[in-house]
């Protein structure tokens, strides 16, 4: 945080505005409760890694307006004295149940939770968002670096990219967490007290005459810790000038410590560097490649090349990751003055009350709870605890996070390893690990919310009820079919995102399974029509195209279909193009699983998969229902979506 900055003003305006009125009406000491926690998670994320807690709870501990502050707000000429009166007076008195820094989180599990009066837990909002948002992502993208990188070691070369000298600071506090070596950084090293580390940059080669020259100069400066940069010129040649160097530093008993690649074929090169300094019997110094790398680049260079390079260091991609430019982060009031409230609107709807998480020991799948509500199950363990009260932590210094780099080692050895993949994650994107039956708070009292009962329906034109033995099927609600830039659009597929997120929530409220479709076909199929096939090209595995609606609220497992090429058209079974074998999906063995004997199938398009997915759904013996308001057809040919309907009821499924 820049030093001239007073902290208290880091807020939105609005937070104050909010606290005037709360004051004004007589509310601002009412209690609430205020959950802060992530949507949806960005694409190819499987987990997050919770950071940033330990600079929310020192700007809590230390929130003052005083003189400097007031008279900034007031030169805005908004607030009247009283208000201004009011601010100097203001400390936070609140408590804070948070996830320790270093968990594995995953979407709609709050991450924190601020218990405080009302007007005090507004004015967080907006720091609290900043500093979770910011290190979160900053921490699970060293993660994801480190992760690629298996046993090697990553460091830390971020601050020139980064997006300010904060950014900077907090990136490699987070890196630390998550198991990166060192850092570049030294103000951050000396902060947080971390390794720090370099190299030579290609200016100190370029300044002397000879490549030989700088390698020297450096090497009797650095004696032991000197590592040379090799590609100024020529790679090749530079590793044979390291290796000159290094014959003569071990003449004075010296041993250099590595070499660094930054430029060209990696793979390549640091295989014919590995070879010359095991030859020259060097077999002990270090190889360590960077530039532009990131964790998809590292990984290829360690699973797929098996390069023999014994450390990475990530500048750019580690401080501005552009397949997350962030996280959809939100701040919502669930209780207020002793009653739970929630936000029903489409897509960005909210559970009410305050809450825990309970994990289970062998990630079986997460639950989520009301805060007063006892473990679901033996072997479960709470996520939230109390980091603080009544405005200051349960002891001086509590919130620093010294077992935080423990507490990441112990989850991710124990993560499921599908959930590990870099590109695809098992799991659908923002539903956790399956919570199953019923990721949701259990046992709501009823309670009027936002002018209605917590269990009343959001006005939905669908009139279907749920319950235990009853599944939610949502086909196929992706980007080229829902989106109106997709590939394949059907028309009026995005109006259906908030009608299918309404069954979403009822289906959970009532404990049925949801379960979500998603076509994820390779790059080349007889499925397509440039292969012989009759549909455009579409939901391209790991493409924009194939995601799920970024706004359809995703609650439950997510079945692919298409993954070999297969005509991917109902949910249970995918037809090979060649032998015209019907081979079985995933989707039957899971309801069945779950005991649910009725499916109600939603989702695009009516006309095509969403009709082979009821067809199979009562061939294999379910009641089902397809809800119409719910979907909308392609109609490839007029009057496809008539005959679609009239296919399905000729089959006994529930067309309404």
């Amino acid at each position: 945080m820049a030093a001239d900055v007073a902290p208290a003003l880091l807020v939105d305006l609005y937070e104050l505005t909010m606290a005037d009125v709360y004051r004004r009406e007589g509310m601002d000491a009412r209690p609430a409760t205020f959950s802060l926690f992530v949507r949806t998670l960005p694409r190819h994320r499987g987990w997050l890694v919770a950071a940033g807690l330990d600079d929310v709870l020192r700007w809590l501990e230390e929130l003052r307006f005083g003189e400097r502050e007031l008279a900034a707000l007031d030169r805005l000429g908004l607030f009247d004295p009283a208000f201004l009166d009011w601010l100097g007076g203001l400390r936070f008195t609140g408590s804070v149940r948070a996830v320790p820094e270093g968990t594995l989180v995953f979407p709609d599990e709050p991450i924190l939770e601020v218990d405080a009066p009302v007007a005090q837990a507004q004015i967080a909002e907006t720091f609290l968002l900043n500093q979770v948002t910011l290190q979160t992502v900053l921490a699970t993208k060293a993660a994801r670096c480190r992760a690629a990188a298996r046993d090697r070691v990553v460091v830390d070369f971020a601050m020139r990219r980064t997006h300010g000298i904060d950014a900077a600071m907090k990136l490699a506090r987070v890196s630390r967490i998550v198991g990166l070596a060192a850092t570049s950084n030294v103000a951050a090293a000396d902060r947080y007290g971390l390794p720090a580390t370099g190299t030579m940059a290609h200016s100190l080669v370029q300044a002397h005459d000879r490549e030989l020259d700088a390698f020297r100069a450096f090497a009797a400066a650095y004696r032991d810790a000197t590592v040379l940069l090799v590609d100024t010129y020529d790679s090749v040649r530079g590793i044979e000038h390291a290796i000159r160097v290094a014959a003569e530093c071990r003449d004075r008993g010296v041993r250099i410590r590595g070499i660094r690649l930054d430029s060209g074929d990696l793979a390549a090169l640091a295989r014919h560097a590995r070879r010359r300094l095991d030859e020259e019997g060097f077999p002990d110094v270090r190889i360590f490649a960077s530039g532009g790398l990131d964790e998809y680049e590292i990984d290829r260079l360690v699973r797929v090349e098996a390069a023999p390079i014994d450390g990475f260091g990530v500048g750019t991609a580690l401080a501005v990751s552009d397949d997350a430019p962030g996280l959809d982060t939100v701040y919502k009031l669930t209780e207020f003055d002793g009653r739970p409230v929630r936000k029903t609107s489409a897509g960005k709807a909210t559970w009410p009350g305050a809450k825990q998480v309970w994990r289970a020991a062998d990630w079986s799948g997460d639950v989520l709870a009301l805060a007063a509500e006892p473990a679901p199950a033996a072997g479960h363990t709470p996520l939230l605890a109390e980091v603080m009260r009544a405005g200051r932590g349960p002891r001086p210094g509590a919130h620093r996070s010294p077992s935080a780099p423990s507490r990441f080692e112990r989850g991710w050895a124990a993560l499921p390893g599908a959930l590990k993949d870099l590109r695809a994650p098992a799991g659908p994107p923002g539903a956790g690990l399956g919570r199953s039956p019923g990721p949701r708070p259990r046992g709501r009292r009823a309670a009027a919310v936002e002018g209605g009962d917590m269990s009343a329906t959001t006005g939905s034109p669908v009139d279907v009820g749920f319950d235990g033995r009853t599944a939610l099927v949502v086909v196929d609600v992706q980007n080229d079919f829902a989106d109106p830039a997709g590939s394949l659009y059907v028309p009026g597929g995005d109006e259906v995102v908030g009608i299918v997120n309404d069954l979403v929530a009822r289906a959970r409220d009532a404990g049925a399974l949801v379960v979500y479709t998603q076509d994820w076909h390779p790059e080349r199929t007889p499925h397509f029509a440039r292969d012989g096939g009759v549909w455009p090209v579409h939901c391209v595995r790991d493409t924009w195209g194939a995601q799920l609606h970024p706004r359809l609220d995703v609650e439950g497992p997510v079945v692919r279909k298409g993954t070999g090429g297969e005509d991917g058209y109902s949910g249970f079974t995918a037809r090979d193009v060649t032998t015209g074998e019907d081979r079985p999906t995933d989707l039957d063995a899971l309801l069945r699983a779950h005991g649910v004997e009725r499916v109600v199938v939603v989702g695009l398009a009516q006309d095509v998969c969403v009709k082979a997915t009821a067809l199979d759904a009562r061939r294999l013996g379910y009641a089902t229902v397809v809800p119409l308001a719910a979907t909308r057809a392609v109609e490839v040919h007029p009057g496809d979506a008539a005959g679609a309907v009239d296919e399905m009821r000729a089959a006994g499924v529930e067309v309404r």
